[in-house]
């Protein structure tokens, strides 16, 4: 095959992939950019760019759908005869670490915040700060978290490295979440739920999503055309209807199953 189609988050990316299929270098080929992307806000309406490139007359460029049946190498994940001593030593770990779950805890935000710190030591993050706040209006969660958490660096150094913890689009957090919602329960035999939050991160976010609803709640109103927006978790599809209900003329619906579940902006009809 002479031409492949790909797409990728840059153009360069998309290239590089297309030369990779057809296993030939860049002097060898002809490139035609199909659509140079758009970036989006915030991961919001992205879309990748798209190439098709095309291999030179006397070149030789490999069959991208052929299917190498080669036999894989087996690798071996087994700690038999292996130099690495168990356990591994995480830089900026305590060397005594709690073996179970603190028995020990005043109230189900105390027990949550003891589980994050032991959480935040095991993973090598002791130089950090935890605060609680109890929720005080329904942007906060009132009346659905117990309490909110604000993990902070106790150094410019770790700073960088929190991003860790927040993941891609916040995956990592929304998990760690839920695992510290677990325990909790477990442990109190009642339902809970907290917000965890990195270096403020969330809050940012949720101020650039409320913003961001107040914009296409202006736009229309002038066009008067709904707005659909990309699939979001639902903390953030929250964030977009409580901030469509303080907008006149406007209402705000989710929509989708699953994790397309996304949410649509629309101008109101009037009774």
């Amino acid at each position: 095959m002479n031409l492949v189609e790909v797409n990728g988050k840059t153009v360069e990316e998309a290239i590089a992939r297309a030369l990779k299929k057809l296993g030939l270098p860049k002097k060898d080929v002809e490139v035609e950019i199909v659509s140079s992307g758009k970036a989006g806000f915030l991961g919001l309406g992205s879309e990748d760019a798209v190439v098709r490139v095309t291999a030179k007359k006397g070149t030789n460029p490999r069959n991208p759908n052929k299917k190498n049946y080669t036999q894989p190498v087996k690798k071996s994940y087994s700690n038999t005869n292996s130099n690495i001593k168990l356990p591994l030593n995480v830089p900026g770990r305590p060397k005594n670490l709690p073996t179970q779950i603190t028995s020990e805890y005043v109230d189900k935000t105390d027990l949550a915040g003891k589980t994050i710190r032991d959480i935040l030591n095991y993973l090598g993050f002791a130089d950090t700060a935890i605060k609680a706040k109890n929720p005080k209006t329904e942007e906060e969660g009132l009346g659905r978290i117990e309490a909110s958490f604000n993990i902070t660096p106790k150094s410019r150094d770790l700073k960088k490295d929190l991003g860790i913890l927040i993941g891609k689009s916040g995956f990592t957090i929304r998990s760690l979440q839920t695992i510290v919602g677990s325990i909790v329960s477990q442990q109190t035999k009642e339902n809970t739920f907290f917000n965890i939050d990195i270096d403020s991160y969330k809050s940012r976010k949720n101020e650039a999503l409320s913003e961001m609803a107040m914009n296409i709640a202006d736009e229309i109103r002038i066009t008067k055309d709904p707005v659909t927006l990309e699939p979001m978790p639902a903390s953030e599809r929250r964030i977009i209807h409580l901030a469509i209900e303080k907008e006149d003329l406007v209402a705000s619906r989710s929509i989708g199953k699953g994790i397309e579940r996304k949410v649509e902006i629309y101008l109101e009809k009037k009774d």
